[in-house]
């Protein structure tokens, strides 16, 4: 059984799914290719990307968060928003990663244990904020996106119209971090982007859904409309020790589409 179930929303665009649910995304050119995070670690991502590519290699993260650049260790340099750098170091402890391996429903019997616990962070640099990626036919922007994390970028492909959010723009958003925005702040900043970036599609880190651009409006109208009297406490099961409140909504002004925003009672409308 192979680790990563791979999905194709795009032409070139390879949406590789582990068995918790995240997501790392591949983008093929002509001449190159780009990895979007790399996973919580435990599969061989590094094998999986190269049974659909042997393109040269370029690897990035959205964002420092365990399930997003657990897998850094398997590659021979790795490009890192760099307001995020510090918390690679923070979120990826030893004791971290050994719970990635206590709660990982499947053990790979190539994964090496000992050397994923000794990584150190040695193949990590910056991510040049104002880089253009050219692959050859496919080129890539970077997008911040301070929200769920303050150095989240994501990555924009206008050959296809296509912005990668990390988990900083989604049906279901955590801003539940020291460093994570207001509510106030993400809906503000959610209308810019959706009014500054011309994209047809969205794809995020935690789902395998192609999501129309125009859903971003009901993630504004959520939380717009988010009210700490209308939640239930909770939290996800890679969240391991950030309590928040889960506010569920349905969009009025386009029925059936649903959003989950999760935040903290000081992060509710306290503008940062």
């Amino acid at each position: 059984m192979d680790y990563f179930h791979v999905h194709r929303p795009l032409p070139g665009v390879f949406h590789l799914e582990d068995p918790r649910g995240v997501f790392l995304t591949l983008l093929a050119g002509k001449e190159r290719a780009l990895l979007i995070d790399t996973g919580m670690g435990i599969g061989n991502a590094a094998r999986a990307v190269r049974e659909l590519t042997d393109l040269p290699l370029t690897v990035c993260n959205t964002h420092g968060h365990v399930d997003h650049v657990g897998g850094n260790y398997q590659f021979d340099r790795v490009l890192v928003p760099p307001g995020d750098l510090k918390i690679i170091r923070e979120h990826l402890t030893r004791h971290v990663r050994e719970l990635l391996i206590d709660m990982s429903p499947i053990i790979p019997e190539d994964f090496q244990r000992d050397v994923y616990l000794d990584y150190a962070f040695d193949n990590v640099e910056p991510l040049a904020l104002d880089a253009v990626m050219d692959l050859g036919g496919m080129t890539v922007r970077i997008v911040p996106l301070p929200t769920h994390s303050a150095g989240a970028v994501g990555y924009y492909v206008p050959e296809l119209r296509l912005l990668l959010t990390g988990d900083s723009v989604a049906p279901m958003v955590y801003l539940v971090f020291e460093d994570s925005c207001s509510v106030e702040f993400h809906a503000d900043f959610m209308e810019k982007l959706r009014d500054e970036i011309p994209a047809r599609w969205l794809l995020s880190a935690h789902t395998d859904r192609l999501i129309p651009w125009e859903e971003i409006d009901t993630y504004i109208e959520c939380a717009r409309a988010a009210d700490i009297n209308q939640t239930v406490r909770g939290r996800g099961p890679l969240v391991f020790d950030y309590h928040g409140r889960m506010f569920f909504y349905e969009s009025k002004k386009r029925p059936g589409e649903t959003a989950i925003l999760v935040f903290t009672r000081d992060k509710l409308g306290s503008a940062t």
